[in-house]
């Protein structure tokens, strides 16, 4: 796996070009195939944001939301879902990071994994999953090295129209946010419900990112004040 490798040394945004690669070769090549995956729907979206309060904050911290908080926290969720449906489609591997990318000595190249669930949705969401690696730390530098290479490989291929930078960040940032709370509370999950506690040890990674990606919108505020005067920092036991 490309998680054995990478974590002996900083990771550089070389390092992924090749898996950013095998990434736009799949996206070109089923670029005409919509109807053969199934949808990432609104409520798909919502149903993956939910684990978060019902996981996360209910069992996993035993801190359950308010109505009023639950209220704040479904109107962001609201805006981010429809930021997902807003920006291009594409097929989508749904998991597409480190730990899925099978590293090939003989032939020297990548191959991917575990892609059974892949679905036709946002664009951003794969390159999202490898660039905001919930197992891996990535220099902010390098990763905006990364978006930059990614977003001129889509527009060169065609996958998506020609857009401003400021925008195709906000596309990543925010479709960010929906995957760090999405996995925040499927590592709850994994752990209370089927007792696999390796995962505990990630959320810091993870709610980190979350943060970080919150603070640069106010008009996601409202979620960034609930996540840092309600909600606990999951702490490693």
């Amino acid at each position: 796996m490309l998680a054995d490798i990478l974590p002996l040394r900083h990771v550089q945004a070389k390092d992924y070009m090749q898996a950013m690669d095998l990434l736009i070769s799949a996206q070109t090549k089923l670029q005409h195939t919509q109807t053969q995956w199934p949808t990432y729907t609104a409520s798909f979206l919502q149903k993956e944001l939910e684990l978060f309060p019902t996981w996360y904050c209910a069992q996993h911290q035993q801190q359950a939301l308010s109505p009023y908080e639950l209220a704040i926290f479904s109107k962001v969720a609201k805006r981010l879902i429809q930021q997902a449906l807003i920006q291009p489609q594409s097929w989508v591997h749904r998991d597409f990071h480190s730990r899925n990318l099978i590293w090939s000595s003989a032939s020297s190249s990548l191959g991917m994994v575990d892609f059974q669930d892949a679905v036709w949705g946002p664009v951003t969401y794969d390159i999202v999953s490898l660039l905001k690696d919930c197992y891996i730390d990535f220099d902010e530098k390098e990763r905006l090295t990364c978006i930059h290479y990614y977003q001129n490989m889509l527009e060169l291929h065609r996958i998506i129209p020609a857009m401003s930078t400021s925008l195709f960040h906000q596309y990543i940032d925010w479709m960010g946010i929906q995957r760090h709370l999405k996995c925040l509370g499927i590592f709850a999950r994994l752990y209370h419900r089927d007792g696999k506690n390796q995962y505990i040890k990630e959320m810091p990674r993870v709610w980190k990112a979350l943060i970080k990606a919150i603070r640069p919108y106010p008009e996601l505020h409202d979620l960034l004040s609930l996540l840092t005067n309600r909600v606990p920092y999951p702490c490693v036991p």
